[in-house]
């Protein structure tokens, strides 16, 4: 739908007048923040979106590669929520609540997002060479430079870590693996986008899982 409406088109949304007083702030734009902002503006209320980045759209836009989710998509979206009624102040962290409500904010909600990856415990997992998926698929979509080296090793099974090893292997890593501890049937992401990744020139490794990672002065050597 989000193809189509780009390809085709679409009228701009019809600004909604404010019939509440009481101003509320959204903390992140990401796909909760967004939604709590839509749905407010539709009732009336006066919204705004504090944003730390650059551009709105959280994990929409910063988790989510172009070859999913192309930014024309979200920026459709966010142009139509923009154009209900809702500001979007980007560039603009909230360092804390007190300094939201004394510029007049009734209600804030917080939709700052799930960004911390998991850890697996194992031994030298913080050293140098070793990065979490979403970190490392945000920094790829800012355009930061990223040395990882001729091979990498992707530990997970989920979209994000899909989405990292076909990113990583994009950006010019010669060798890169997908390690995952079950069977290729358990894994969670999405199946064509496994089949697209492995048509690619990614490997799987299924059953396998990393019991510690090998370093040499800090560096990481291998798993």
């Amino acid at each position: 739908m989000a193809d189509y409406e780009l390809r085709v088109g679409r009228e701009k949304a019809t600004h909604i007048e404010k019939t509440k007083e009481e101003k509320v702030a959204i903390v992140g734009s990401g796909p909760a923040g967004l939604a709590c902002a839509y749905d407010l503006v539709r009732e009336g209320y006066p919204v705004t979106v504090f944003e730390a980045a650059p551009e709105a759209g959280g994990l929409l836009r910063y988790g989510i590669p172009d070859y999913r989710l192309p930014a024309e998509v979200v920026d459709n979206e966010v142009s139509y929520i923009k154009e209900l009624g809702v500001k979007i102040k980007t560039n603009t962290p909230v360092k804390n609540l007190e300094d939201v409500f004394n510029q007049g904010y009734e209600a804030v909600f917080l939709a700052t997002g799930a960004e911390t990856s998991m850890q697996m415990n194992i031994p030298n997992e913080d050293a140098k060479g070793v990065i979490h998926a979403l970190r490392f698929l945000k920094q790829a979509h800012s355009g930061v430079k990223i040395d990882l080296g001729d091979r990498v090793a992707v530990i997970g099974g989920g979209n994000a870590a899909v989405d990292a090893a076909r990113v990583a292997h994009r950006l010019g890593a010669k060798e890169v693996s997908i390690v995952y501890r079950r069977s290729r049937a358990e894994m969670p992401a999405v199946k064509t986008e496994v089949d697209e990744a492995e048509r690619e020139g990614v490997k799987l490794h299924i059953l396998a899982a990393p019991v510690r990672v090998l370093t040499q002065n800090g560096q990481l050597t291998g798993i």
